[in-house]
């Protein structure tokens, strides 16, 4: 464990995700060095490459906890379909078989920061069947789960994947859905984890640029 950050100040270093204060860290737009840190302590590890016979031209990283065995571990999905997990500790990436569809062609650079929760990671999918979109990852029993919208399959999400926002507020899931120019989004609350009957719209905000209503942007430019 090493008491500061001198290696992660030679490159560009990027968030990944959070998991009960710890921060997952990427060095390059590839990942080509991933590391976890404390931000309070000032200490960082860094974690091993995986298997370099394994083409990943993308790739998603997430960090996660698993509260059975009191160890984090690092999931990691290829562009192959590849999926592999690293137990923090073990210097060691396992197989753990392929990963859903769609999953690693979301770069993490673009992945929710704060989407823990239930033991699991959680994020959107870049193909979709319109009736269930979000996907899931179990640290605990190291399985891949698909949940449910709160859309009932009626929003066209592979035109609307820059427009959502995932994130854990008191506990829930929270997701934010932008809509035109990003002027405008709701907030749904699934407060039943799991339940799809449970989401709750619980805030709408209209007209955050109404110069970008009226053709004004161009003058911001």
């Amino acid at each position: 464990m090493a008491t500061s950050f001198p290696l992660l100040l030679t490159a560009e270093v990027f968030l990944i995700n959070s998991c009960n204060g710890l921060v997952c860290l990427a060095r390059g737009h590839l990942g080509d060095g991933l590391y976890v840190c404390n931000p309070i302590l000032g200490e960082y590890i860094s974690i091993p490459s995986p298997d370099k016979s394994i083409t990943c031209w993308f790739k998603f990283v997430g960090l996660g906890f698993n509260a059975r065995t009191n160890e984090y571990k690092v999931l990691q999905t290829c562009s192959n379909g590849e999926s592999q997990i690293y137990t923090i500790g073990t210097g060691v990436w396992r197989s753990i078989g392929m990963a859903p569809s769609g999953t690693s062609m979301v770069h993490s650079l673009y992945s929710p920061f704060n989407s823990f929760l239930h033991g699991a990671l959680h994020w959107f999918p870049c193909s979709f069947d319109g009736s269930q979109f979000m996907q899931s990852f179990n640290f605990e029993t190291e399985q891949f789960r698909p949940l449910p919208p709160p859309f009932k399959g009626h929003l066209k999400l592979s035109q609307h994947y820059n427009h959502l926002k995932l994130g854990v507020l008191k506990g829930c899931l929270f997701l934010c859905v932008f809509g035109a120019y990003n002027s405008e989004f709701d907030m749904w609350v699934m407060k039943d984890y799991g339940v799809q009957e449970s989401w709750t719209k619980i805030l709408v905000i209209e007209n955050l640029y109404p110069w970008v209503r009226h053709g004004l942007h161009n003058a911001y430019i």
